[in-house]
């Protein structure tokens, strides 16, 4: 999934966001508030990344045919509804410290996954060490 965060305002990403959960694509929407949410506070970054586990972990018990179906659609709909309020906190934050795409502007973020942790380098940290270099 591409990470769209940079190129468009908050404002359409909640509409494709909410879209995307409208027409049943739980996954594609957690993976939009994800990226969105990178680019804002950890804390909701973090929410972001916990909402796709647990989704991720009801996708694999599923699978394994330990839950019923009443239980899938019950921790779904948490799910979907732990998105949206997650999704309003960030709309809220965004709109006081400016959009997403300014956020991630001025501080570039890359983000790693390995084995799910998840470690965060600055790439002005990376220039500073540069510069003293030269």
């Amino acid at each position: 999934m591409t990470n769209l965060a940079h190129d468009i305002p908050l404002g359409a990403f909640d509409h494709q966001i909410r879209d995307l959960i409208t027409r049943g694509h739980l996954q594609d929407a957690l993976d939009q508030l994800r990226n969105v949410a990178l680019n804002g506070p950890r804390n909701l970054a973090d929410e972001a990344i916990a909402l796709l586990g647990r989704h991720a972990d009801l996708l694999r018990e599923e699978r394994r045919g330990v839950l019923t179906h009443d239980h899938v659609w019950t921790q779904r709909a948490r799910i979907t509804d732990a998105a949206l309020k997650l999704l309003e906190e960030l709309e809220r934050r965004f709109a006081t410290i400016g959009s997403p795409r300014h956020v991630a502007s001025s501080v570039t973020t890359l983000v790693f996954r390995y084995r799910g942790n998840r470690v965060r380098k600055d790439n002005r940290h990376k220039q500073s060490q540069t510069d003293r270099l030269d």
